[in-house]
């Protein structure tokens, strides 16, 4: 919601000089209250809705992709966010920019672990769909294929483009215009619309899964949030105004710079606590755990956990260790108030 919120007061879109910060936290509320409703009607409304959002995406990436291969050099000056003119350009496909954009260079105020922690929330989306699993039919054969699918057309995707861009785009102006895509092209709101809905589609996502999630913590009784077990029309609705909710204070923050390095910790804390979950799983012999992918193996389990953790203190060891707090006081909880059950949990093994 921050990047649509960005989008739009940019000088490509709204060209906004004053209360650029007020507006745009108004734009992004209004879109978070459209996606509520959107939710509370329900899992079909939300469906249609993510599969139109997607063709528009898709093309809006065509479109973009035919117009960097396609079209003549130009020159133009731009005005940076650090308010210097400079003449910049557009080159065309050619290997010489594309050698020249291959290595690192990065600025004082950047490094490697930034635009890791930045980026890093781009790739998160495609995992939403596992969060789903109450409302699919056949969950275990709709969400490996699904997700499995979601990842290599995407990282596909993000390869193509990067290597499209990098071989057209001289580094200057990269670095000093983030919309230099929206200016190669012919017709700018046909790419524009396609930013909006990545943008906006991610958080309907999101907020799709997360109050799901939400709600089942709830039903299993592993935390004392009862409240959140009821629905309204099969829809996790209490869930739903406590994810409106965080979702608006942490808009409150007002740059995507500063949130998508925040969503990077606990989505790398998320991922490192389920490949260490599955790694116990595998190396206790539980006979409980039987995963159908035949790729998996408590060596990757491992590996997976222990690259997420050492991204994590690489990209901000504070934050690292603040999140990692939060998430033992939260397990602590769990232990405590989960009710007890005779199968035992994952703890009694490892004893």
């Amino acid at each position: 919601l921050q990047g649509f919120a960005e989008v739009m007061v940019s000088p490509e879109v709204l060209n906004l000089t004053s209360n650029k910060y007020w507006i745009s936290i108004g734009l992004g509320s209004a879109v978070l209250l459209i996606e509520a409703v959107i939710a509370v009607v329900g899992t079909k409304l939300y469906t249609r809705c993510a599969f139109f959002i997607f063709l528009i995406q898709m093309a809006a990436i065509f479109y973009g992709a035919v117009a960097f291969l396609s079209q003549a050099p130009f020159s133009y000056r731009h005005t940076g966010d650090d308010n210097v003119q400079r003449t910049l350009s557009f080159q065309g496909p050619s290997l010489d920019t594309l050698k020249d954009n291959l290595y690192a260079e990065y600025d004082s105020d950047y490094n490697f672990s930034a635009v890791f922690g930045i980026i890093f929330p781009a790739m998160t989306g495609i995992m939403a769909g596992t969060n789903m699993s109450g409302v699919l039919k056949r969950p275990d054969i709709s969400i490996p294929r699904g997700e499995l699918a979601a990842i290599f057309v995407a990282l596909a995707t993000y390869v193509f483009m990067v290597f499209v861009i990098a071989a057209s785009v001289p580094r200057e102006t990269l670095k000093h215009d983030y919309y230099v895509m929206v200016r190669v092209c012919w017709w700018k709101p046909g790419l524009v619309v396609g930013i909006i809905a990545s943008t906006t589609s991610s958080a309907l996502a999101s907020l799709q899964s997360g109050c799901r999630l939400l709600q089942a913590l709830a039903q299993d009784k592993l935390l004392p949030i009862s409240c959140f077990e009821k629905t309204w029309g099969g829809e996790p609705v209490r869930a739903l105004v406590l994810c409106v909710f965080i979702t608006q204070a942490v808009l409150m923050m007002g740059s995507i710079n500063l949130i998508a390095p925040i969503l990077t910790m606990f989505f790398l804390l998320t991922y490192a606590t389920t490949n260490f979950a599955t790694f116990v799983h595998r190396v206790c012999g539980h006979p409980n755990f039987r995963p159908r992918f035949k790729f998996f193996s408590w060596h990757t389990a491992l590996l997976g956990g222990v690259v997420c953790l050492v991204l994590m203190f690489y990209i901000k060891w504070e934050a690292t260790l603040v999140a990692i707090v939060i998430f033992f006081f939260v397990a602590i909880q769990i232990h405590r108030l989960a009710p007890t059950t005779d199968w035992g949990d994952v703890s009694q093994s490892l004893i």
